[in-house]
C-alpha cells in the first residue's frame, strides 16, 4: 500500500528516483537543502513510497506563512517551475494528502507549471490560470544559434566587444559587486529584492552560474541561472542603466549561452516574462520560442485565484514608492516581502 512521506534529507531512495525519472533541479536535496538555507518558510518535500520505501511520485513545495499575505502552499516557491516528478497515477494521493492535512491551514495550493507530462492531469482536477509566457532557446550548435539571433542583436553583440566589454564567470569574491547592482537594479523596477545570502547560498552549494559584464572594473551587468543536466534556467538579470549605449546585456546574455553549447547543455531557457512586456520582446529577437506557462491552483477557502497583477492600481502605487526607498531598507525589508509572496 502507498502512502505520502516528508523528506527530510537526501537518502538513497531519493537519488534512485532521480536516476531513473524525468525531472527538474527543484526536484533535488540539493536544491531542498538550498530553500531551506536561504528561507525561512518550511520547505515541504513529499514523495509516495510503497512498502519497499521506494518513490514512485516526487512532490516540492513551500508552505509560505507571512503576516501580510496569509498561508499558502506553492510548489514551488522562489521559483517559477514546480510540480511533480514521476509516476501520474499517483498525484491524487499527494493531493488527497494535502487536502486532509493542510486544508484547515492554507488559504490555497498553488502548482506552478513543471514537466509537461503532468499538465493534462492537473489541468483536469484543478483550476488554471496561465498569467507568464516562457521563452525556450534549444542549443543545437554555435552557427545555427548565432543565426538565429535576429540581426540587430548580432549587431549589439559585436558593439559590446568592440566597446570593450568584458565578460566572465563571478565567483565568492565579486557577490558585494553583484549586489550592489541588484539592489539597485530591483528597486529601479520597483519590486523587492532576495537578501544577499540568496547569491552566497547558490554559489557554495553549486546551484549553477553568474556571468558578470564589465567595463574596465565596473560591473555593468549580470545574468544569473540555474544549470542542471542538459538545462541553463535563467533566473535574474540585471545591469547598470548608464552602460546601456554599452550593450552589456546583451553581451552577458550571448556569454551564457555560448557556454552552454559549449559545455553540453541543450536548452536555455530565458524565464518567465508577461506577453508584451519588454522583456518579452528581448528575449524573442535571441531566436527563443515561447510557450505557455501555466498555474494550478486547488483553494481551500475563498472563490478567486490568487493573483498578483503589477497593472493593478495598489500595485502600481506600491510598485512606485518602492523606488524612492532608499536601498538599505529595500534590502533590509525586501527579502521578507518576497518570501511571503512566494517570487
Amino acid at each position: 500500500m502507498k502512502q505520502v512521506i516528508e523528506l527530510a534529507n537526501e537518502t538513497p531512495a531519493w537519488n534512485t528516483f532521480l536516476a531513473t525519472h524525468e525531472h527538474f533541479i527543484f526536484h533535488t536535496p540539493q536544491f531542498m537543502q538550498f530553500l531551506q538555507k536561504t528561507f525561512a518558510q518550511k520547505v515541504l518535500y513529499l514523495a509516495v513510497v510503497d512498502e519497499h520505501w521506494a518513490i514512485s511520485l516526487l512532490f516540492p513545495s513551500v508552505l509560505v506563512q507571512h503576516p501580510l499575505f496569509g498561508k499558502k502552499i506553492i510548489s514551488l516557491g522562489y521559483v517559477e517551475y514546480g510540480g511533480f516528478a514521476g509516476e501520474k497515477e499517483d498525484v491524487p494521493v499527494i493531493v488527497d494528502y494535502l487536502k486532509e492535512k493542510y486544508a484547515g491551514i492554507v488559504s490555497s495550493l498553488e502548482i506552478r507549471q513543471g514537466l509537461e507530462e503532468f499538465d493534462a492531469t492537473l489541468s483536469s482536477t484543478l483550476s488554471a490560470t496561465s498569467p507568464y509566457k516562457r521563452f525556450l532557446l534549444p542549443l543545437r550548435s554555435a552557427d545555427s544559434v548565432w543565426q538565429g539571433i535576429q540581426k540587430h542583436k548580432r549587431k549589439a553583440i559585436k558593439k559590446a566587444e568592440e566597446d570593450g566589454v568584458v565578460v566572465r564567470e563571478l565567483t565568492m569574491e565579486d557577490i558585494d559587486l553583484l549586489y550592489a547592482l541588484y539592489l539597485r537594479t530591483m528597486r529601479s523596477f520597483g519590486s523587492p529584492p532576495y537578501g544577499k545570502h540568496f547569491f552566497s547560498h547558490f554559489m557554495s552549494l553549486g546551484m549553477g552560474k553568474i556571468f558578470g559584464a564589465f567595463l574596465g572594473n565596473k560591473l555593468i551587468a549580470g545574468l544569473v541561472g540555474y544549470c542542471y543536466r542538459k538545462r541553463i534556467h535563467i533566473i535574474i538579470s540585471v545591469s547598470d542603466d548608464t552602460y546601456l549605449i554599452n550593450r552589456p546585456n546583451d553581451a552577458v546574455h550571448w556569454a551564457f549561452i555560448k557556454y552552454g553549447y559549449d559545455n553540453g547543455y541543450t536548452m536555455f531557457d530565458f524565464g518567465r516574462t508577461r506577453e508584451g512586456s519588454g522583456q518579452h520582446e528581448y528575449k524573442a529577437k535571441f531566436g527563443a520560442v515561447m510557450y505557455p506557462l501555466h498555474h494550478y491552483y486547488l483553494l481551500f477557502r475563498g472563490k478567486d485565484i490568487p493573483h498578483l497583477d503589477p497593472t493593478d492600481y495598489k500595485m502600481k502605487l506600491v510598485s512606485a514608492a518602492w523606488k524612492y526607498l532608499p536601498l538599505s531598507l529595500t534590502a533590509r525589508y525586501g527579502h521578507w516581502l518576497r518570501e511571503g509572496l512566494g517570487i
